[in-house]
């Protein structure tokens, strides 16, 4: 009855994001970042460069990073995913979050600003240590820009409830962080590459023969 309570005021946007409190959690998206881009994590589960079209997933962690070390404890723990870039993920795929082993708790989805967002109420029945994994968001990715840093939060995790969230690429504790989703540049064909260096060649035949 906890949990379902818990869960219905999950619906509620505006106060999903309000600023946590004294006693605090800590959680983090498992990220990193790829190309030392100050302020924005880019990797999912250690991957830097994602495709269009394709699902992934990225863990959710319990960390005591920052020195705020409370949380891991049982209680009733609530925060949420939003997907704040549209274009580069596509709700319509997969879009969901599951639960670690031995933790138990219920989602939502609803809207933030108009983006989609999952709501997540868990109920903590054993502590938990740094690193410990929350549970997993699956996603899908729409279309990923070519350009490297276009410099947006795609994905969001924010607290609630006493959680606060420490983000890896800012080293420091905030009410919400998130990952720039980012595609390789994309390579020119062996065709393309040889036709460049044909038109150089013939390039430098020309400025030679003016020349003689």
């Amino acid at each position: 009855m906890r949990m379902a309570t818990a869960i219905r005021s999950l619906a509620g946007g505006a106060a999903l994001l309000m600023a946590a409190t004294a006693s605090q959690a800590s959680l983090m998206l498992d990220t990193d970042d790829c190309d030392g881009v100050v302020g924005f994590s880019d990797s999912v589960s250690n991957v830097c460069y994602l495709s269009s079209d394709t699902t992934y997933a990225i863990d959710v962690l319990y960390t005591t990073a920052g020195g705020d070390t409370m949380g891991g404890t049982p209680e009733l723990w609530r925060f949420t995913l939003i997907a704040n870039d549209m274009a580069e993920i596509n709700v319509d795929g997969d879009w969901y979050f599951s639960f670690a082993s031995g933790i138990s708790g219920l989602t939502k989805e609803f809207e933030v600003s108009g983006n989609a967002a999952i709501g997540v109420g868990y109920d903590l029945l054993d502590d938990l240590s740094d690193g410990s994994v929350i549970g997993t968001l699956t996603f899908t990715t729409g279309t990923i820009g070519t350009t490297p840093d276009d410099d947006v939060f795609d994905l969001k995790l924010a607290g609630n409830r006493g959680l606060t969230i420490y983000d890896p690429a800012h080293e420091t504790i905030l009410v919400r962080s998130g990952t720039d989703l980012q595609a390789a540049a994309v390579p020119l064909p062996v065709p393309a590459l040889l036709l460049m260096g044909g038109v150089g060649a013939l390039a430098g035949l020309r400025r030679r023969s003016r020349r003689t």
